[in-house]
């Protein structure tokens, strides 16, 4: 799961993507600035959230889903 975050972190041009949780929480990244996966040997994936000053450290291990935001295509 996490080397599909870090392919959709550097598609170009970027899509914005959502990575789904095994507690049902969802975190959409709108950027590549907005979420980091380290590419050491650690189950953590970070993600900021874009109106808070919030960091979400997420454990790769609990993600059950990553897939291009519904509205991906649509601008804004």
């Amino acid at each position: 799961m996490k080397e599909r975050i870090r392919e959709l972190l550097h598609t170009v041009p970027f899509q914005p993507f959502v990575i789904y949780m095994a507690d049902g929480r969802t975190f959409r990244v709108n950027h590549p600035d907005f979420a980091f996966a380290p590419p050491i040997n650690q189950a953590w994936v970070i993600v900021a959230e874009e109106n808070e000053d919030r960091l979400h450290h997420l454990s790769a291990l609990l993600m059950t889903g990553v897939e291009y935001a519904a509205d991906a295509g649509v601008a804004s």
